[in-house]
């Protein structure tokens, strides 16, 4: 009896050490892209023909797949409303709040990712009219740069 009880408690040491090491359950799942951000104007993601989905697995590993290109997350962490991405080549960083992950990219352009399945406060997205016309007004203002 007493080698079944130690064998007990053992096996439920494990399995705390191994949920513990797992990473932050809040965010696992699958995350969607729905917003995109250039020089502080949100807009839908496909004003920039983008589609992305960010995966973030319980093993702390997960996937960034933008369009036709996957990227593997070796490592992810988040931290006082900071979330950390390491892949292979690169660190990406954002934020976590609202129920939105935002990652933010070396050119400026930070995307936005909504858990499938959960709700979050609705984002106000320009539409594609709406944003070629703000972003043409900060070009002629000299506080963007032409876009292709």
């Amino acid at each position: 009896m007493k080698r079944k009880l130690v064998s007990l408690i053992l096996v439920l040491m494990l399995l705390s050490a191994c949920a513990a090491c797992g990473g932050d359950t809040e965010h696992v799942g699958r995350w969607q892209l729905v917003g995109a951000e250039l020089e502080g104007l949100l807009t839908e993601p496909d004003v920039f023909g983008i589609n992305a989905l960010l995966t973030l697995l319980a093993n702390g590993t997960g996937r960034l797949t933008i369009d036709e290109s996957e990227e593997q997350i070796r490592s992810w962490s988040v931290q006082g409303g900071r979330i950390t991405l390491r892949t292979d080549d690169e660190t990406l960083e954002g934020s976590c709040a609202d129920g939105y992950i935002v990652l933010t990219f070396d050119d400026g352009v930070s995307l936005y990712f909504l858990r499938e399945g959960s709700e979050a406060p609705a984002l106000e997205l320009l539409d594609r009219e709406a944003f070629e016309e703000a972003y043409a007004e900060l070009v002629a203002a000299g506080e963007a740069m032409p876009v292709d």
